[in-house]
């Protein structure tokens, strides 16, 4: 039997202005995924850029308001590492000079993960998903008791827990789309899909992550669930839609000069493949997708340029 829960809420945070190690797709990660999952029904909280203070902060105010009854899900892209098997999410101003061991300065300066976890599990949600992708690149390290990435976490009950990278290990800081990291990418692709439960959906997702990286990065997860969960609902069929390639059914206000949808207007910059980039007006009805590129012939593609549309928007140079 599939697990009933009453509300599906998120926190998303991402942080891509490191002092010393900056990133470039995580900010982009956490935008996308809160489009996806306010389209999927999810209350979520977007976090972007927060350093310490701010991370407790905005933790502390999302798991006061989450109750017994909630899915519950919390995503992270930036920095992390493991340390005594301790795994610590890095706020954008950690900053460690690398003069003496960064043991100390870890445990004062970066997110232990067991205060997340604990005060999570302590709601008793009925159903609760972790997603840490991180670490995105190098973070280089001297002494001998830390590694990067994120060690496993397990234990919790009703939780599955999901890391873009296999435990001690980094994720890349690459993108196949000009936009997303790997990991977000795929997740992008399949968390739409109706009819697949999330242990399969995450599966799907490892797998493509795994092909695409060459073998290089393997998504790991653990699961304590007892029941299927669904984290999109029959009446939400048509979101699988988003980035896929079905036709996309836009119901976006009409041009008065060309009749297409003009719910999307132009973002001023390119793809890494060339195309002009489109962004959907913000309170629209056209579909979940936040941004799309046209390939100047009538095509409309999503982030993974999979075609989804056909003569479907507006090119007017009015349409700013």
């Amino acid at each position: 039997m599939p697990t009933v829960h009453q509300r599906k809420r998120a926190l998303v945070i991402g942080i891509d202005n490191y002092h010393s190690e900056p990133l470039k797709y995580c900010v982009n990660d956490a935008q996308d995924l809160t489009e996806t999952l306010k389209a999927m029904d999810f209350e979520v909280t977007l976090v972007i850029n927060c350093s310490y203070g701010e991370f407790f902060d905005e933790v502390d105010q999302f798991i006061a308001q989450i109750t017994h009854s909630d899915l519950t899900l919390f995503y992270f892209a930036g920095h992390g590492k493991q340390m005594d098997e301790q795994n610590f999410l890095l706020p954008s101003n950690y900053d460690y000079d690398y003069r003496h061991s960064e043991s100390k300065y870890l445990s004062e300066n970066a997110v232990n993960v067991r205060y997340i976890t604990k005060a999570i599990d302590e709601k008793r949600c009925c159903v609760t998903i972790y997603l840490f992708d991180c670490c995105r690149n190098n973070v280089r390290t001297r002494s001998s008791d830390q590694q990067q990435g994120l060690s496993a976490i397990h234990g919790l009950p009703e939780t599955l827990v999901m890391f873009s990278c296999a435990p001690g290990k980094a994720a890349m800081d690459e993108t196949y789309n000009g936009r997303n990291g790997v990991f977000m990418g795929s997740l992008l692709q399949h968390i739409t899909k109706p009819h697949n439960h999330t242990e399969v959906l995450l599966r799907n997702v490892a797998r493509d992550v795994k092909n695409q990286t060459n073998g290089f990065q393997l998504p790991y997860r653990t699961s304590s669930f007892t029941d299927s969960v669904y984290l999109i609902s029959d009446k939400q069929e048509n979101l699988a839609e988003v980035h896929s390639r079905r036709p996309l059914k836009c119901h976006g206000r009409p041009c008065d000069r060309c009749g297409h949808c003009r719910d999307w207007r132009p973002c001023g910059s390119d793809s890494s493949d060339g195309l002009p980039v489109y962004e959907k007006r913000a309170c629209v009805t056209c579909c979940g997708a936040r941004y799309a590129y046209h390939d100047g012939h009538g095509h409309l593609y999503d982030s993974v340029l999979n075609g989804f549309g056909s003569s479907s928007i507006c090119t007017c140079p009015d349409n700013v």
